[in-house]
């Protein structure tokens, strides 16, 4: 079995309590401020700081409507400017919901003068993490969830034994946190919008520079409806849309955009027409479980007693099927993986299959936590229109890769959502945001997460959106290094109103299949 898985308020309360005459310690008022002695990351050496960097915790309440009392620490480091400037910050957050934004030390690189250490010349970046992940406190840790997914799989349990051994990891960990004063109710999206006009507050800014990446842009949209005033321009980059709130329809929906968009691309490629008929392909390689699960053996060669017996379903076929769609190479060797399965049968799938359940039964429960807070994003996701049901997504009209996608995607959070059983949001948070503040969205041409249709319906409701598509881009064009979506995104922070210089987004040479025999073709002429 395997299941996997887009005016400050610390013034008017000081006012209020002198106002109706009761005594209080400034540290008692919230949000506030609160600095460590080192910081999360290493700054290194490639990156030049004349202003230093620093790290800390804004601490805010932990529900600001009811969902719980006590406090969070939302964690931040902050690359402080070169020069003594009043330019509003650049706030950074990440996805998941339930990434660290300083997890990989590797974001620091970022700010390389060739990329966007200019920025530092004049302005302040803010790395900030969201309530509940890996920095913050309470860290919403529970990597006994990943490890019943891992345990579920060594001992072959059927759906069922798997569910219930993972319902019991997650309830554990719920009853864990819920001595330690947490309460999940307050882990939602208004409240995380609200943490970052509180760190905005608690580190003396006025206004900011909003950078969000994937779930990050769905944030983002909640800051600029809840806090518009306080936003000088935002970036989003890999854009959700707050109006999708049918996960099982969106999943199968850009599943099928994604595999229409790799024939489009197929049929531009002499090639790769002459070789590969993509749908026939898909069709044959799902016809293989048309028998049934395929079986195989997973092997770990230096400890043979490890050896375990697989059954691989449709469903976890395609989620394999789409993982290789969320990449550059994937994508290329995607039309040869279909036609190898086509001929090589029920026994060619099995030794891919294994490799990439080997890969997932070896990781670290505690790495996947950190990589992504599981607790954390449940919360979020079970707390904003929750997945409910899948079972009607065939009726809906989509092939058999996009509904089993689809039901893949959204089997595990039926499940865990059912059991956290989370007060929702209201569907008002649903409405697309207006608003006039400056917006840059950021979409690869190639992304079948967040397909760059939906970002601009996005756009369409904000009159001051400019939409840049990169034709060859996949999800999220900054925190992935494009070099052109850094120029644009770093022209656009440093002057939001001004026309934006696009000329280095070109269309770029098509993609380079892999023939069958898996080889790269001869460049074209």
């Amino acid at each position: 079995m395997q299941l996997t898985l887009s005016i400050p308020r610390s013034v008017t309360v000081t006012v209020c309590l002198v106002w109706l005459g009761v005594s209080t310690s400034l540290s008692d008022v919230l949000p506030r401020a609160e600095s460590l002695d080192s910081c999360f990351l290493d700054v290194p050496d490639e990156i030049h700081l004349t202003g230093g960097a620093d790290c800390g915790y804004v601490v805010v309440p932990q529900s600001r409507a009811g969902g719980g009392e006590g406090e969070v620490r939302v964690a931040y480091m902050r690359l402080k400017a070169r020069t003594s400037t009043r330019a509003a910050p650049l706030f950074m957050l990440a996805g998941g919901p339930g990434r660290a934004m300083t997890g990989d030390p590797a974001i620091l690189l970022l700010f390389q003068d060739s990329l966007l250490g200019p920025l530092l010349d004049r302005r302040d970046v803010v790395f900030m993490e969201q309530r509940g992940t890996m920095r913050s406190r309470p860290y919403l840790d529970c990597p006994g969830f990943w490890g019943a997914q891992r345990e579920a799989v060594e001992r072959s349990l059927d759906e069922a034994a798997g569910f219930a051994l993972l319902r019991r990891q997650l309830l554990d960990c719920v009853a864990r946190h819920a001595e330690e004063g947490v309460s999940l109710a307050a882990y939602n999206n208004v409240e995380n919008a609200a943490d970052v006009d509180d760190v905005r507050a608690a580190l003396g800014y006025q206004h900011i520079v909003y950078y969000g990446a994937s779930y990050g842009t769905k944030l983002g949209q909640h800051v600029m409806r809840d806090f518009p005033g306080v936003l000088e321009a935002v970036v989003l980059d890999g854009t959700g849309a707050l109006s999708d709130t049918d996960w099982s329809a969106g999943q199968a929906r850009n599943a099928k955009w994604g595999i229409d968009n790799l024939v489009r691309l197929c049929s531009e490629d002499a090639g790769c027409t002459a070789n590969y008929d993509i749908r026939a392909l898909l069709d044959a390689a799902f016809a293989l479980f048309d028998a049934g699960p395929i079986a195989s053996t997973l092997s770990t060669p230096e400890v043979p007693q490890s050896n375990l017996n697989l059954k691989f379903t449709a469903e976890e076929f395609a989620g394999y099927l789409h993982s290789l769609q969320t990449s550059k190479y994937g994508v290329m060797v995607l039309p040869s993986l279909l036609n190898a399965y086509a001929a090589g049968g029920r026994a060619r799938v099995a030794a891919d299959m294994v490799a990439y359940m080997g890969a997932q039964r070896h990781a670290d429960p505690k790495v996947q936590d950190a990589d992504m807070t599981i607790l954390m994003h449940l919360a979020m996701i079970c707390s904003d229109d929750p997945p409910r049901s899948f079972e009607d997504i065939e009726a809906m009209g989509f092939g058999r890769y996009e509904a089993l996608f689809a039901r893949s995607s959204a089997r595990l959070y039926v499940e865990m959502c059912r059991v956290l059983d989370l007060p929702e949001l209201p569907a008002s948070v649903d409405a697309p945001v207006e608003t006039n503040v400056p917006v840059l969205v950021l979409s690869g041409g190639l992304d079948v997460q967040t397909p760059y249709f939906i970002s601009q319906g996005v756009a369409d409701s904000l009159p001051n959106a400019t939409h840049v598509i990169f034709p060859a881009g996949f999800h999220v064009q900054v925190m992935n290094v494009n070099p052109c979506a850094i120029q644009i995104a770093r022209n656009f922070v440093e002057n939001p109103l001004a026309p934006l210089d696009l000329s280095c987004v070109t269309a770029t040479s098509p993609l380079s299949f892999l023939t069958p025999d898996f080889t790269v073709p001869e460049p074209r002429e």
